[in-house]
This record gives structure tokens, C-alpha cells and sequence, in this order.
């Protein structure tokens, strides 16, 4: 069916350091975070409930992965990983997700710090930004 997008369980897909590690910095940061690793492959890693900035009070799917200088994915994975991402996003009727590869780079791109450069070591006592 046109539209239709599939949230059924899958098998436990693996999960990093990394993605551990971002996902508790945006814990730490007042996110909502719920992990969708364990559905299907394809769906994004992350739904991350934005408390403040310009996506305040937005869900927003957050995808981990390296990106290049100018924000755009950069694939180490499998070819039929990528394959099913194509295809739950051409589903996919509500906002893109957003590519990140590290907690700097997921805070600035949620619009919870100024920049990606942010020093990681200060992120505990980050202050709400005035966008």
C-alpha cells in the first residue's frame, strides 16, 4: 500500500558506543529519547523529543551516522542497509531525519548548542540556547 510504513519488531539490530554515548548526551541534555533500534532495519536510530531551541516541542528521528563537512551521510554500512533506509524513507511521510555522527554533531543539529564544535566536556552544564 502506498505510504505504508512498517514498525514491526525486527531482530535486534547492534548498537555502538556511539550510539550509546548519544543517546544518553541528549538524555543529559533534556531530550526524550526513545531507541527504535529494536524495529525493523531502514527506520531511523533515534526519536528524540526536542525541549528547547528552534525544533522545541518537535519529534525529531535522528539517524547516527558519520557525515561529511557539509552535513550529508557518509556510508561505511552494508549496501542492503542502506537499500532498506531508501525505502522506509520514500515511505516516510513526516520530516526527514537528521544525520549525525557524533553528540557535538546531534546537539548542534537539534539546535541544542551553537555550533557542532562544542566542547563535549561542557555539554552537563549547557545552558538552554537563545535561539
Amino acid at each position: 500500500m502506498e505510504g505504508e510504513v512498517s514498525f514491526r519488531r525486527g531482530f535486534a539490530r547492534r548498537t555502538d558506543s556511539t550510539h550509546r554515548e548519544i543517546a544518553a548526551g541528549l538524555r543529559a541534555a533534556g531530550c526524550s529519547v526513545i531507541d527504535l533500534m529494536p524495529f525493523e532495519a531502514g527506520i531511523p536510530d533515534l526519536l528524540v523529543g526536542v525541549p528547547r531551541g528552534p525544533f522545541r516541542h518537535r519529534n525529531m528521528l535522528l539517524e547516527i551516522k558519520p557525515t561529511d563537512a557539509k552535513g550529508r551521510p557518509v556510508s561505511h554500512g552494508a549496501k542492503r542497509s542502506l537499500a532498506r533506509q531508501a525505502a522506509w524513507a520514500e515511505c516516510w511521510r513526516g520530516d526527514a531525519p537528521i544525520f549525525a555522527g557524533t553528540l557535538s554533531e546531534a546537539l548542534a543539529r537539534l539546535g541544542l548548542v551553537k555550533s557542532a564544535s562544542e566542547d563535549r566536556a561542557g555539554m552537563a552544564n549547557v545552558e538552554p540556547s537563545e535561539f
